[in-house]
């Protein structure tokens, strides 16, 4: 789940009604959530080639909380303290540069400052129970007494935890805290409509690089006009703006990698599938995506790479060119793998 957030008036519900308007998208369990496919123009190839019954692309969740009527009008602070906000896997804020010249990261400053100080309230009642259980005797207070401190004395200085430099082990520890600034951020900058398909601001491009965030610039009410029209109407409306891509397709896909997933495929008279794993994932852990019996009995993945595929047009002359390959229990899954798992359980 990645949540929306930003100051009031900032297009926060506008980027949520896109996100509904998309083909594929459907609404969550609340009526503030949306499930939405990501765009992949290699599982369309796919889809093409093999005809299969059934298409099936990898999907993202999004949550716009300040839609919620207990939250209408929160501001930045107040979203960033709504209990449900740590639950998601990141965050995407939404910036206003459609309302004047924004040639300043103020916007963006105010949020790294206000996640710190968020995550330092939770660190600062943490440190004061782990205290309390310390001068009850409880030894195993004090291990993480010792990582909050380090954690206090950063936020202390006004920066994110994702800056501080944290072992493996501590953020294990870490993990059940969901501290908001060690999640991944997408920026989106909403721009006006005569900015549409321009570049983002070379300002908050270098603070978003400095930060390590996301950036996606569109512009929310020309892409909801885009949404609506047929595909002919579509890509004339584009050419005219020079859009090539709808933003909300770059948006989405940005989100994706920003949550350091990949897509690996699977294809077949039956279906053609995109599948999430995050990126690092090992053959049997892809496999397990698939089903847990093909990540039990994992013998070993037979993989192409879909630009391969793609370019010698079928898997019989793929084979033929002899770019299929065998991989065992190591190998590490690329982005676009095209994989058929043997397995035997």
């Amino acid at each position: 789940m990645i949540g929306i957030v930003g100051e009031p008036q900032v297009g926060k519900s506008s980027l949520f009604s896109l996100l509904m308007a998309g083909e594929g998208a459907r609404r969550g369990k609340q009526d503030h959530e949306v499930t939405v496919p990501v765009p992949d123009p290699r599982l369309d190839w796919l889809a093409e080639k093999y005809q299969p019954k059934k298409t099936t692309p990898a999907h993202l969740e999004f949550t716009d909380l300040g839609a919620e009527p207990r939250h209408a009008g929160a501001d930045l602070n107040a979203l960033l303290a709504v209990p449900e906000l740590r639950n998601c896997d990141a965050l995407v804020l939404v910036l206003d540069r459609f309302s004047g010249s924004s040639e300043d990261t103020d916007d963006l400053e105010s949020f790294e400052l206000a996640t710190a100080v968020t995550d330092l309230d939770l660190v600062d009642r943490r440190l004061e129970k782990l205290v309390a259980d310390r001068k009850r005797g409880l030894k195993e207070a004090e291990a993480e007494i010792g990582i909050m401190e380090k954690l206090k004395a950063h936020l202390e200085d006004e920066q994110p935890l994702r800056t501080l430099d944290l072992g493996d082990d501590e953020l294990t520890r870490l993990r059940g805290y969901q501290f908001l600034s060690l999640k991944p951020v997408v920026v989106v900058a909403n721009v006006a409509e005569d900015r549409a398909g321009a570049e983002p601001e070379p300002a908050l491009a270098a603070a978003c690089e400095r930060a390590g965030h996301a950036l996606c610039a569109l512009s929310a009410p020309i892409e909801a006009e885009i949404a609506g029209l047929d595909d002919e109407e579509r890509r004339e409306f584009m050419a005219d703006l020079g859009i090539d891509t709808p933003a909300v397709d770059r948006f989405i896909r940005t989100a994706y990698a920003g949550l350091g997933l990949i897509s690996f495929l699977t294809s077949g008279p039956d279906e053609c599938r995109a599948w999430s794993v995050r990126e690092g994932a090992t053959a049997p852990e892809a496999a397990g995506r698939i089903h847990t019996d093909l990540q039990r009995g994992f013998i070993r993945a037979e993989v192409v790479a879909f630009e391969d595929l793609e370019k010698y047009g079928d898997e019989k002359a793929a084979k033929a060119a002899g770019v299929y390959r065998l991989e065992g229990k190591d190998y590490v899954v690329h982005d676009g793998d095209v994989i058929e798992v043997r397995f035997s359980v």
